[in-house]
């Protein structure tokens, strides 16, 4: 395989290998197994996908929302009522606070449930899934996003490091 040609790797479950597609450039991020079987993928490029395990091909599930493309998905988390839950971080940072979180429910609605975080990357739900907590790369914290059937409540830092910079000769 060259360098040139874009390419995605996903798994064979039969056979225990990945398999390439070098037809359609992809940069997955992350992959979940949905408990209804259905593999879901996160690609920065192509934004959510679902996996056909039988046939081997790729499709997309969600490419945009409301005509807007993704800025780069990075994570996502399945809820046990089938909600899909994933980060859109794309270059965002402190520089840029429009890193976004998104829930897709399994009726096609997508709600928009942060909009302006710092470069959102990892995601997971609380044990009773009344929460969700971000890791904000970028500022080095984990944000509490207290979810609502129609958005979310106030959200706050659950968790913030620092580390002080140290700068030798």
């Amino acid at each position: 395989m060259s360098s040139r040609s874009p390419s995605a790797a996903f798994p064979d479950f039969t056979g225990g290998r990945l398999v390439f597609d070098h037809r359609i450039r992809r940069l997955a991020e992350r992959l979940k197994v949905a408990p209804d079987g259905r593999v879901l993928v996160s690609d920065y490029i192509n934004g959510l996908l679902e996996l056909d395990r039988q046939r081997g091909t790729i499709r997309p599930l969600l490419g945009h929302r409301n005509s807007e493309s993704f800025r780069g998905c990075n994570d996502l988390h399945i809820a046990t009522k089938r909600d899909i839950y994933f980060t859109d971080q794309g270059q965002t940072g402190l520089h840029d606070r429009t890193g976004r979180a998104f829930r897709l429910c399994p009726d096609g609605r997508i709600d928009c449930l942060i909009s302006n975080g710092p470069g959102p990357n990892g995601l997971v739900l609380s044990p009773d899934e009344t929460v969700m907590y971000v890791a904000m790369t970028r500022d080095n914290c984990i944000w509490r996003v207290p979810l609502m059937r129609d958005g979310v409540g106030k959200v706050g830092r659950f968790s913030w490091s620092s580390r002080r910079a140290v700068l030798t000769d």
